[in-house]
């Protein structure tokens, strides 16, 4: 098993692959391209593990990461004339807010707002544990996804 781990972390170019059957999970760790950051996924294993079964979720991190990368770049097109700082997450979008008051927030992401709900594209707010970013975590469905795609320019 630890050959064929080795091969797939090599093949995905992840920066580390660990298969922790103490606390019962698989980590993937792997750069991104998204800023640089290296992001972490945890999954529950289930009872038969197998090579296959691994490969199969790093494909779906990898295709998710790829997926709101390329995303990024549609809002980035679409939202080219806001005046907001804005970042792609595997979220979705972070908004810096660091020195904007709310109502400065408000204002400069109205437009970002607008565009998500005049397409019905689906999403949530939060904001980071210091609250230096406001995200947009976007709703991964498959018709979400859609309307999204509908923004390409």
């Amino acid at each position: 098993m630890k050959k064929g781990m080795d091969a797939l972390k090599v093949k995905y170019k992840l920066g580390a692959l660990i298969l922790d059957t103490e606390d019962n999970e698989l980590i993937i760790i792997f750069d991104n391209d998204c800023g640089g950051i290296e992001k972490m996924r945890y999954f529950k294993l289930v009872k038969n593990v197998s090579l296959t079964w691994i490969e199969n979720k790093i494909i779906s991190v990898i295709n998710e990461v790829s997926a709101y990368k390329n995303l990024t770049k549609v809002f980035q097109k679409a939202i080219k004339d806001v005046d907001v700082d804005t970042y792609a997450t595997t979220y979705g979008i972070g908004i810096h807010t660091v020195l904007m008051s709310e109502e400065e927030l408000r204002n400069k992401s109205k437009a970002i707002f607008n565009l998500l709900d005049n397409k019905g594209i689906k999403y949530k707010l939060q904001y980071s544990r210091a609250m230096w970013v406001l995200k947009i975590v976007i709703s991964k469905s498959k018709e979400n996804l859609k309307k999204i795609n509908t923004l390409k320019i």
